[in-house]
């Protein structure tokens, strides 16, 4: 893989997703927000890299995802489209799906543990690395329908504050909770896709008031787990540093504590290991989809 490829990865990764409470001392209310429910599962990009000619998925924070992570995407989205006739589309107009890729077998936070299928997939955002934009979800959505790619449905709604803002979310929170979306922001706001994204869970499981909750938690320890950060074979006692240590990085950009018990941490692992997809749970390999 170019370095080229790497630099625009970097340029083009889904940006950081907030709280409202702090995004709402930057935007100018009333406004227009999308509300979308929050899936409980691995974020994943897929596009073409420039020069080349396969559909390449990248994770949260690589430019090519782990193997069995990329293989399983595939074989989500392969369910639903064809992938051929998607990275023509894809690399023709330099477009990068975002993701989740969710199902039994993956859903760190255990919400989707009774879903029908181990893998599954939903796009929730599609991006022009041509223009540097987000699509605006009526644009974006009606591309997916073309293509018969399954989509996050969301409302658009006016919100006059962050009071309503967050009984919008409280109402149409689903699963892991609510996403909540401004898209134009270039202009207003200076953000360089041209959108801000916050997060909202209602229901959200905190230990103590101010400690980071508990599905973020999850998260951190999935994505370790997944990107090879950490592993089942490592000694406890090194596992758990390295957890502590980005649940620490990850509570202090949000100005949260990190939980203080480390049985709350083991707790974490426990329900990531067994719930997390592995490579034993592909039962079809996607064969040559190196285009």
């Amino acid at each position: 893989m170019s370095e080229n490829i790497e630099e625009l990865f970097r340029k083009i990764k889904y940006p950081s997703i907030d709280y409202p409470e702090k995004v709402a001392k930057i935007i100018h209310f009333p406004t227009i927000a999308y509300f979308q429910p929050k899936y409980d599962g691995s974020n994943v990009a897929i596009w073409v890299p420039p020069g080349e000619n396969h559909l390449n998925v990248s994770s949260r924070n690589k430019a090519i995802a782990d193997h069995y992570l990329a293989n399983a995407t595939l074989e989500a989205l392969g369910m639903y489209t064809n992938l051929q006739k998607l990275k023509e589309k894809l690399k023709k107009d330099k477009l990068v799906l975002f993701c989740e890729m969710y199902g039994s077998k993956n859903t760190p936070a255990g919400y989707h543990k009774e879903h029908t299928k181990p893998i599954d997939i939903v796009c929730f955002d599609v991006f022009s690395y041509k223009d540097m934009m987000f699509l605006d979800p009526e644009t974006a959505t009606a591309m997916l329908l073309e293509m018969d790619i399954p989509f996050v449905e969301g409302k658009k709604l006016s919100v006059i504050d962050l009071n309503k803002m967050l009984e919008y979310a409280t109402a149409l929170s689903k699963y892991e909770g609510c996403v909540i979306k401004i898209y134009d922001a270039k202009k207003k706001y200076g953000y360089p896709k041209g959108m801000i994204a916050m997060k909202w869970k209602p229901q959200e499981l905190v230990f103590e008031e101010g400690e980071l909750p508990f599905s973020e938690i999850c998260g951190v320890v999935a994505k370790a787990l997944q990107e090879g950060a950490v592993s089942p074979s490592m000694k406890p006692k090194q596992l758990f540093r390295i957890l502590r240590n980005l649940i620490n990085q990850e509570a202090q950009k949000h100005g949260l504590r990190p939980p203080k018990s480390k049985n709350i941490i083991y707790r974490a692992w426990t329900i990531v290991r067994t719930r997390v997809i592995t490579p034993e749970d592909i039962e079809k390999i996607i064969k040559n989809w190196y285009y």
